[in-house]
């Protein structure tokens, strides 16, 4: 259950690669640690990939992706 939708900014000055996951993953995945997992975002990360079945980033490349999107949170 994904609750962000996707959004794409324009303006970006260099063509950024496509992410593995998605921000609305990212953003999911903070809410669902904050929420069940005590902010523990390692145990969320493995929650979510196993339930999405997706490959999660890695813990430093999560934080970085989630610093970016703070305010949207």
């Amino acid at each position: 259950m994904i609750f962000f939708q996707e959004t794409r900014q324009q303006g970006s000055i260099k063509p950024q690669a496509t992410p593995k996951v998605s921000d609305s993953i990212v953003l999911t995945t903070a809410v669902i640690s904050a929420r069940f997992f005590g902010g523990t975002q390692a145990s969320a990360m493995l929650y979510t990939a196993d339930k999405q079945g997706i490959t999660m980033l890695e813990k430093s490349s999560f934080n970085r992706r989630l610093h970016r999107l703070a305010m949207t949170l």
